[in-house]
């Protein structure tokens, strides 16, 4: 193929999810300074209101907008040269990667985040019927049987069950960009064949090595309105929406937490999860004291200003060590870190309980020497989940694309 037909065709992303776009963002600055055109195709139950993307010029469509449940004229009507997804285990990331497939075109998958343990055949094939409930069963599957991929779909499920779910995050696109070694390792570990894989890092974390540089802690916190206390920033996941906790076990979990915390002097900075609905927290937990923030707010600069961070297992608890935050880690309330890459790291600061999780807060808040223990102890943790912080992940990724495309 001719230079100037490779960059006539599109590179389409598929937004499922807000983790998504903002793993893609960077990739797609980069691809649209390289010269090629980029197309969003969004999933309806998202918003588009993320002003980092909309400035771009792309062309970004919910799926309703293509007037058509058939992913492969979807394509055809963008000119598509290749598809890529940032969650490879959604029905409707996978329609269009086996859609996709069926036209020779080549797809990517960006990996967002740290990497779980296998799933059992009963878990796995629970969580693709729970992905099927949220993403709206009758609309997904007219795509699948529109697209003539469901035949497909359902021998992946199949096989995907038999993985633990490590072939549908990692051996069904052309390649996969993994953000570490720990993520790859596995992987091959379950069967995957390390030749589909790429360690690339996340493009993501390149905005960390910038975020460092830039001194405006002062006014992110007057932007906050933040007393003169002591920061905690607590991470939240979507445990009620993924199906692990119910909305009951959700609240006793988190009034837990907001008492252990409440007579400390400090500013407890919540940030829900996206997926998460914010005026739960405002309805459930409205007698405590808390700063709830808006889902714009970006994560990196929340980490600047937090003296210490909290979470049960969320992803960005990664981020928090790499800008060099110390966190704490919540295991009470059942085994939420079981199965999680959280298990068993004793060299990490996790607390058992409630009790034990606002000492350890208070201990990391009143000694600079424990501070530093504990974020030295997060080092060998960040290794081997993250791969070469050097600012350079997006120029990776973007060449795995390229040369897929050439």
């Amino acid at each position: 193929m001719r230079l100037c037909e490779v960059m006539s065709k599109k590179i389409l992303f598929v937004w499922h999810s807000r983790n998504d776009i903002f793993t893609y963002i960077p990739v797609i600055k980069k691809l649209l300074e390289n010269g090629h055109e980029v197309c969003v195709a969004v999933n309806d139950t998202e918003k588009i209101d993320i002003e980092e993307l909309t400035n771009l010029p792309t062309t970004i469509k919910k799926m309703s907008e293509y007037a058509t449940s058939d992913i492969r004229k979807i394509l055809r009507s963008e000119n598509a040269g290749l598809v890529v997804v940032g969650n490879a285990h959604t029905a409707l990331c996978k329609a269009f990667i086996l859609s996709a497939h069926t036209l020779n075109l080549p797809t990517v998958f960006i990996n967002y985040g740290i990497t779980w343990a296998p799933k059992t055949k009963g878990r796995y094939l629970g969580d693709v019927l729970l992905t099927l409930t949220h993403e709206h069963l009758r609309p997904t599957l007219k795509m699948l049987l529109h697209s003539k991929v469901m035949p497909e779909y359902i021998k992946e499920v199949v096989l995907n069950a038999r993985s633990g779910g490590y072939r549908s995050a990692y051996g069904v696109c052309t390649k996969t960009c993994v953000i570490g070694r720990d993520a790859y390792n596995l992987a091959v570990k379950n069967g995957i064949c390390g030749e589909r894989m790429v360690i690339t890092g996340q493009p993501m974390f390149d905005t960390i090595v910038e975020e460092k540089s830039i001194r405006d802690e002062e006014d992110i916190k007057a932007r906050l309105g933040l007393a003169g206390k002591k920061s905690v920033l607590f991470l939240t996941q979507a445990l009620v929406e993924d199906g692990i906790w119910s909305l009951e076990e959700w609240e006793r979990f988190m009034k837990a937490v907001l008492n252990a915390l409440t007579p400390a002097d400090i500013n407890l900075i919540i940030k829900p999860h996206p997926r998460e609905e914010r005026e739960r927290y405002l309805a459930s937990l409205k007698n405590f004291r808390f700063i709830l923030v808006q889902r714009e707010e970006k994560l990196h600069k929340l980490l600047k200003i937090a003296d210490v961070v909290i979470s049960v297992h969320s992803a960005a608890v990664l981020e928090a060590m790499l800008m060099e935050r110390p966190v704490v880690l919540m295991n009470f309330f059942g085994n939420p870190h079981r199965g999680t890459p959280f298990e068993g790291r004793r060299e990490l600061c996790i607390a058992e309980s409630p009790e034990e999780l606002a000492s350890a807060v208070m201990d990391v808040l009143s000694s600079p020497e424990v501070q530093r223990g504990v974020v030295e102890a997060q080092k060998g943790f960040v290794e081997d989940h993250a791969h070469n912080l050097d600012g350079r992940a997006t120029e990776r990724v973007v060449g795995v694309i390229e040369s897929l495309l050439n």
